[in-house]
């Protein structure tokens, strides 16, 4: 078993695994910067289709691109927040058009549907470990239901800095205020990632991904969930999807139409020691064309669901 350094690498990996040639990509317009960057580094064309605010495609908009003349070799889909996506739909949507599917299961890790393993459903899926696990390495890649053995990337080596930092990230959250001061969570275009390197993970990142029951990973954090969304609901918030039984779900996204009170919300989450984030920069021809886009990103707020809240309470937006 080899285990990436991202999933975007295993992305890569599997892209170029793959037996069958793709020029052009249906991608969702509501995604991290980081997929196009990949495809496009492969020479693969990206067009882009929308999504809905419950993050599930708008496939009347779907059906007008694949109608419209243009050649599309793939599709490919995202399980939100580790969420699963319409997989039942978007199956026959791919089989009934010839199209390719590549499984974006980067946020859900550990989970299933109907008893098999997301990732599995595409003819290309990746998933990312370490994002369930809190860890700073982890990729994993599947053609064809086939976990990926491919040595052709350098193995990552271990950084004293790296892991100090972690180390005292989680020992003091209330570092992540600073890291984040110098960024505006309004403004959609401070969010660009950097450049990763295709790499293959640590072997000590194998050896810890071994040990892992992902049963009780995925139970453990269905319950924070709930948790959360009783939360929520206490403070007239309400999360942006459902919970899946099946699911391991990575965070819990909520959407907050007030900008001043989602920037007081995400600045006490990080005092108090949890962990919210907003979603990472869009791709640059999204933002300068997607309004809508644009105005989904500002309402995001999303929660870590490495624990539960400390205790159910209503909060005075105006107090802090």
């Amino acid at each position: 078993m080899i285990l990436f350094d991202s999933g975007r690498t295993a992305l890569k990996a599997a892209l170029i695994k793959l037996d069958k040639k793709i020029s052009c990509v249906l991608v969702p317009n509501f995604i991290c910067d980081v997929v196009p960057i990949t495809l496009r580094s492969l020479n693969i064309e990206v067009i882009y289709y929308k999504i809905k605010d419950d993050f599930t495609p708008d496939f009347e908009n779907v059906l007008n691109i694949l109608h419209g003349g243009i050649q599309i070799d793939a599709f490919l889909m995202v399980n939100y927040f580790g969420q699963l996506q319409l997989i039942d739909e978007i199956l026959e949507l791919t089989s009934s058009h010839g199209l390719i599917l590549i499984e974006d299961n980067s946020h859900g890790h550990g989970g299933s549907y109907q008893g098999k393993i997301l990732g599995h459903f595409g003819e290309i899926g990746f998933s990312s470990p370490r994002k369930i696990l809190n860890r700073d390495s982890g990729g994993i890649g599947y053609v064809n239901g086939i976990l990926l053995d491919c040595n052709n990337y350098p193995v990552k080596k271990s950084s004293f800095i790296n892991s100090v930092k972690y180390v005292l990230l989680r020992l003091f959250p209330q570092i992540r205020i600073l890291l984040n001061s110098r960024r505006d969570i309004n403004n959609p275009f401070s969010y660009h990632e950097g450049k990763v390197e295709d790499m293959m993970a640590k072997k000590t990142e194998l050896h810890k991904l071994k040990k892992v029951d992902w049963g009780f990973v995925a139970g453990k954090r269905r319950e924070n969930w709930n948790e959360w969304k009783l939360w929520l609901k206490h403070n007239a918030l309400q999360p942006a999807m459902e919970l899946n039984m099946e699911s391991c779900p990575w965070a819990i996204p909520v959407y907050i139409e007030n900008a001043l009170q989602r920037k007081r919300l995400f600045r006490w989450l990080l005092r108090n020691g949890y962990t919210p984030f907003v979603w990472p920069s869009l791709p640059k021809e999204v933002l300068e064309k997607d309004y809508d886009c644009i105005i989904r990103w500002r309402k995001l707020l999303c929660i870590r669901l490495d624990k539960p809240p400390k205790n159910i309470k209503n909060l005075n937006f105006d107090e802090f």
